[in-house]
């Protein structure tokens, strides 16, 4: 039953991958004018989507049969990946009201705290210096604009 499940997880990214890469086909002949416009970085992103989402339906179908008090135990705590999804949602209503550089910072502090840095500080440095990376990255070099 769990297998299953798991199976057809890779099944749908692989189709959002597709469907991904189909659309951002489409952006890219709607805006020629742009060396590096939103249909290239959805391509991207697509393909990489596409890629690990092959390569995690191969390694299920090569296992037969999963760990299941793994699985199981996912309902039964909280695991990283769960909190780090919530952090994500939290991360993008956050946005809105304190801006991209904030809140980005905010986001990677407490997920490197999640997935087990144990230095608090190295969390703050490494939060600042990525936020701040992205922020320039996106301003100033894709003239895309922040909140």
């Amino acid at each position: 039953m769990i297998s299953s499940i798991i199976k057809n997880e890779g099944i749908i990214f692989i189709m959002l991958g597709i469907i991904g890469l189909i659309d951002s086909l489409r952006l890219v002949k709607a805006t020629t004018n742009e060396i590096l416009g939103p249909g290239w970085y959805l391509f991207i992103l697509s393909a990489i989507l596409l890629c690990s989402s092959a390569c995690y339906l191969i390694a299920t179908y090569k296992k037969d049969t999963f760990s299941e008090s793994i699985l199981i135990g996912l309902h039964l705590k909280f695991s990283p990946a769960v909190i780090a999804i919530i952090l994500l949602l939290l991360y993008s209503f956050a946005v809105i009201f304190l801006g991209y550089l904030i809140s980005t910072i905010i986001f990677l502090i407490l997920t490197m705290q999640v997935f087990g840095e144990r230095s608090f500080v190295t969390s703050i440095i490494f939060g600042i210096i990525t936020g701040t990376a992205f922020w320039f990255l996106f301003v100033y070099f894709a003239n895309i604009p922040m909140p």
